[in-house]
């Protein structure tokens, strides 16, 4: 961590220009010490690692456009530009606003500045000149801040530049307005062209990287009728918290220890440590997604916290801007043997491989072009991160973990249940719930996805030529290849080719080949039976901990200054919210599409509520225990009278929304925590009363359920497009599909050091009407116990 060296010696102005030559030299030793390209004036511009003066996205038509900034060895910069509307007929002729994200190297970004305008913007009326307001900066480092203090000694620069924004806590170097978390940007104005009429910029804070780094949000507040779902696009300059295919270093997050990271040495009781190392990277992914989805959502008004609309189509309208070219280098690690990501392909589906080779390919390609010809990787989507990027896919597994928890949970555990009163309660839920939806309303994967295959019309943005390329979400969002299984593509040609397909119904085929690489080859879920292990209900918690509750500041003075919740000195004192859990398992795709129904069979699940209404229950018994203590101690104590009417407002609101995490936990194992005193437990006359007894005692059949790590593992090698070219073959012809249960630890992403416990695994293959079979019993189709069972115990 170094943790001193960056604290104390790195702020000084020798780090700074140490820092700075060694990135320079290493830009020079790559491109050389020009860029072969020339400004009007005739001058050779500075070396730049990417060809990027032609590339622009557009933000409001017309009117707003972000340019990338090559800088120093990897750095990417962004220049926000205004453009002044048309002529009103005063004869006023108004400059182009501008505002630099992140300036390393003042130098290089002034001279790109006046190439840009004479590319893009020379043909405007008057042909105004970009004048720099604005200066936002994502962090401290040098490689984001060195060019400060040159651009305030420019002499035209200076004149127009009115602030140097940073985090509050972060001691950006000439930093003039310190901003806080969910803080907007004051955006320049200059005559009739007011950039606040256009968009607004909101300041998302991410205590990872640094202590007080930022990501700066833009949104468009005229809708683009280019871009389908409402015009509304987010626009997110991540910094180094956030890369296409990674993250930051998390250098200044909480010290994470040996013993912190192994989760097989974990139980239930475990506390979280949140904000340390990787977990308070994924945090800081899990608020930059909600709340980018979220300002999408509430079209600008912040008092509307329903996530009615809130499904996996949003991040798609979500473009990230991230500060450094890293994108083909994290993700050729992640398809490195010897990186901790690696040989986990396997357990996702094909569809996330074949997107991030895809991805690699694409990336790799640009970066290898020749010298002063390389492109950019960047913009990215954060539709395209969710499946590219592991930190994202990390909180998708942990939303898993969470929901098979509440599943397994209400199943066995939760007092709805048991009380056999389930019908009255799902109307209380549902009623409680109609303000949230149901899954229907969380939007379609497949649906946005065929989507994208619709080419929308060029008139929707500004047209490109040749030397100005205009890009937009959509753009951005296509894909450059189309990865499908073979066999499905020679069915559809043969189809054609024999009359049987019309074109319509071949183009609904097409599409749909698409979406079915998302769909798992293996299922798993938990054995029947079986309460999930210590170390899974502690994974369940860290996901309650990460999705539930955003980023709080490193210490008290941090989170007061940043406007940040304060660390708490337990994690158990964390408060979650619901209604944010939620929508994280809606924006992550897990209340949608297959992942939503691999916990348990389709059986299970027409007999069970759908995952939102059994959070609502856990919320609900959670709630009630504490109600029921306080209304206890306050009985004991006399200061409730007996016939006191209840405060209606005590379950409503913010405080049926919020709770503790250690109260969800405790809800969770079924530890009731209403419970007796000692007293009154070993008192017959006291014990006996009705009313000093647990609320609904656990079980004494759930009580002895032993708990497993163990998963049951399924797999139709008739049916996988992968295996059943292998069995076709086979001397033996099989009537029916092969299943094969098997009883697996689960090996996590986040701990790839730990195996599992046993040393063998358990496999029963189920052969369907087999000829050898013949007379043997009756077959079963659902796996579970009926028909012939052949067990082969192998070592692993």
């Amino acid at each position: 961590r170094m943790s001193w060296f960056v604290e104390f010696i790195y702020p000084a102005g020798i780090a700074r220009s140490v820092h700075i030559a060694l990135m320079q030299w290493g830009l020079n030793s790559k491109v050389g010490r020009g860029s072969g390209v020339k400004g009007k004036s005739g001058r050779l511009l500075p070396a730049q690692h990417s060809r990027s003066v032609e590339q622009r996205t557009e933000v409001v038509k017309g009117r707003v456009y972000v340019h990338p900034i090559p800088q120093l060895l990897d750095n990417v910069g962004y220049l926000i530009v205004c453009c002044p509307p048309p002529d009103s007929g005063d004869g006023r002729k108004d400059s182009i606003l501008g505002m630099l994200v992140d300036c390393g190297d003042a130098k290089s970004a002034l001279a790109q500045v006046e190439l840009i305008r004479d590319t893009h913007y020379s043909e405007l009326p008057g042909k105004p000149k970009i004048a720099i307001h604005s200066v936002l900066c994502t962090h401290k480092h040098h490689d984001h801040t060195a060019g400060n203090r040159h651009l305030l000694a420019d002499k035209i620069t200076v004149a127009t530049l009115k602030s140097i924004v940073g985090g509050a806590v972060e001691k950006v170097p000439y930093c003039t307005h310190p901003v806080k978390n969910g803080e907007r940007v004051k955006l320049p104005k200059s005559g009739n062209n007011d950039m606040s009429e256009l968009i607004e910029i909101e300041c998302i804070a991410v205590p990872s990287h640094t202590r007080g780094s930022i990501v700066y949000a833009l949104r468009n507040l005229i809708p683009n009728d280019n871009i389908e779902g409402g015009g509304f696009v987010s626009h997110i300059f991540s910094g180094d918290a956030m890369f296409s295919g990674g993250g930051g270093v998390p250098f200044e997050s909480d010290i994470e220890t040996s013993a912190d990271k192994n989760a097989n040495t974990k139980n239930r009781n475990s506390l979280v440590k949140v904000t340390a190392g990787r977990c308070s990277i994924e945090r800081c992914f899990a608020e930059v997604l909600f709340r980018t989805t979220m300002q999408i959502q509430s079209g600008g008004d912040e008092s509307n916290d329903s996530v009615v609309a809130v499904g996996s189509g949003h991040p798609r309208r979500v473009l990230m801007f991230p500060g450094h070219e890293y994108t083909a280098d994290l993700l050729l690690r992640q398809l490195d043997p010897s990186n901790e990501h690696h040989g986990h392909w396997t357990k996702l589906p094909p569809a996330i491989f074949f997107e991030t080779a895809s991805q690699y390919l694409v990336s790799s390609h640009r970066r290898t072009l020749p010298k002063n010809g390389r492109l950019l990787t960047v913009p990215s989507s954060l539709d395209r991160e969710l499946r590219t990027n592991p930190h994202f896919r990390a909180l998708k597994k942990r939303g898993d973990h969470l929901i098979t928890a509440v599943r397994v949970w209400y199943r066995y555990i939760s007092r709805t249940r048991r009380e056999e009163a389930q019908n009255a309660a799902l109307n209380l839920v549902k009623s409680s719930s109609s303000s949230i939806g149901n899954t229907k309303s969380f939007g379609s994967a497949n649906d946005t996805r065929n989507q994208t295959l619709k080419r929308t019309s060029s008139n929707g943005k500004t047209p490109s030529t040749e030397s100005s390329w205009t890009v937009d979400a959509n753009d951005i969002n296509r894909s450059v290849f189309a990865t499908v299984y073979s066999s499905d593509l020679d069915a559809v040609i043969s189809d054609l080719q024999s009359g049987k397909l019309s074109g319509a119904s071949a183009a609904k085929r097409l599409q749909d080949m698409r979406t079915k690489l998302e769909e798992p080859v293996v299922t798993r879920r938990p054995i029947p039976g079986t309460l999930p292990s210590e170390k899974n209900m502690y994974l369940a918690v860290v996901a309650l901990a990460l999705l539930g509750s955003p980023p709080c500041g490193m210490t008290v003075r941090d989170g007061l200054a940043m406007n940040l919740p304060v660390p708490v000195d337990s994690s158990d004192e964390i408060v979650i919210s619901k209604r944010r859990i939620i929508s994280m398992l809606a924006l992550l795709g897990l209340l949608d599409g297959p992942s939503a129904g691999t916990a348990f069979d389709n059986k299970d699940q027409e007999e069970e509520p759908c995952i939102i209404e059994m959070i609502e229950i856990l919320w609900r018994e959670a709630h009630f225990d504490s109600e029921a203590i306080n209304s206890s101690d306050l009985a004991l104590s006399g200061e409730r009278k007996m016939n006191e009417p209840a405060d209606p407002e005590e379950a409503t609101g913010d405080k049926e929304d919020a709770i503790e995490l250690g109260l969800l936990k405790m809800t969770l194992n079924g530890a009731a925590l209403n419970q007796p005193s000692w007293f009154k437990k070993y008192c017959l006359p006291c014990g006996s009363k009705a009313d000093t007894q647990p609320a609904i005692p656990l079980p004494p059949s759930v009580a002895k359920m032993r708990r497993s790590g163990g998963e049951l593992v399924r797999h139709d090698i008739h049916a996988c497009p992968m295996c059943r070219d292998v069995v076709t073959g086979s001397a033996i012809t099989m009537g029916g599909a092969v299943i094969s249960d098997a009883e697996e630890e689960e090996e996590e992403e986040q701990d790839d050091n730990g195996g599992s416990d046993d040393d063998f695994e358990r496999v029963e293959h189920k052969i369907h009407q087999s000829p050898l079979m013949e007379g043997c019993g009756d077959s079963s189709s659902d796996g579970e116990g009926s028909g012939v069972e052949l067990q082969i115990i192998s070592s692993l």
